[in-house]
């Protein structure tokens, strides 16, 4: 916590809520009561609650896959940001469009999200849906027709853009001018480089919620797993040379 002290203030994060006492007579609290009430879910948290996917879905989702919709709900409801990490052809992407198409059948996806996937990954993730949750609509953002959706992007009834993690680096002017409810990147080992320029502008990007899926969130050490956590939860793991210090050399050595 002591990270967070600024001029004689403690600025809290909402994943630290839970280590304040609010009631405290020598506390001095200024600030939204959101996070005193997140505060107090927190401390009397006793496990992620199990959800049903809705009756739209048109698929039957196995055991894991089920808990995987309710963790993604649960970070939903706390706000918070992370990295669904089920190895490859476990089904994350049917995890993440089952939760988005709840939401939506329960009137919560009100605004516009963003899905970046490496190019190779685009039609699987339009056949997907096309395939399961056909409730969703969605666009890719990708070719020489990008210019025309930018113009139109308010004027229609999308849930999800589908991009690349190349279209983001070279597009980031006008992405970064809007605001997404989610953003989820796909394969995101991709942004494991915390200085590339990708990385970058992919942490630049506006939203009210962040989803990583990879089934290597580390390949070759540590601090690509700071550089995820940056992206989904910024803060969560410190500084990346208070990160490397305190876990990485540690762990490795």
């Amino acid at each position: 916590l002591y990270d967070h002290i600024k001029d004689d203030k403690l600025v809290i994060k909402p994943y630290d809520a839970h280590l304040i006492d609010f009631d405290s007579n020598n506390l001095f609290f200024k600030g939204s009561l959101e996070l005193k009430e997140l505060s107090e879910r927190l401390k009397k948290f006793e496990g992620i609650s199990l959800i049903k996917p809705h009756e739209s879905l048109k698929a039957t989702l196995r055991e894991y896959q089920i808990f995987g919709l309710s963790w993604l709900n649960f970070l939903y409801e706390f706000k918070f940001g992370g990295i669904l990490a089920d190895d490859m052809g476990l089904g994350k992407t049917i995890q993440v469009l089952s939760f988005l198409q709840k939401l939506k059948m329960e009137g919560k996806l009100d605004s516009l999200s963003l899905v970046v996937v490496p190019t190779s990954l685009l039609s699987n993730w339009h056949s997907e849906i096309e395939k399961f949750t056909p409730n969703l609509t969605a666009i890719s953002l990708y070719g020489n027709r990008r210019k025309e959706i930018y113009e139109k992007i308010n004027e229609q009834s999308l849930d999800l853009i589908i991009t690349t993690y190349q279209i983001v680096q070279r597009d980031i002017d006008k992405l970064k001018d809007l605001k997404f409810k989610f953003i989820i990147l796909d394969e995101a080992h991709k942004i494991k480089n915390p200085k590339a320029k990708m990385t970058l502008s992919v942490k630049s990007l506006n939203s009210e919620h962040r989803v990583a899926l990879t089934g290597t969130p580390v390949e070759n050490n540590l601090s690509e797993l700071w550089s995820i956590f940056d992206f989904v939860m910024p803060g969560f793991f410190g500084t990346l040379s208070f990160f490397k210090a305190e876990y990485q050399n540690p762990i490795e050595k």
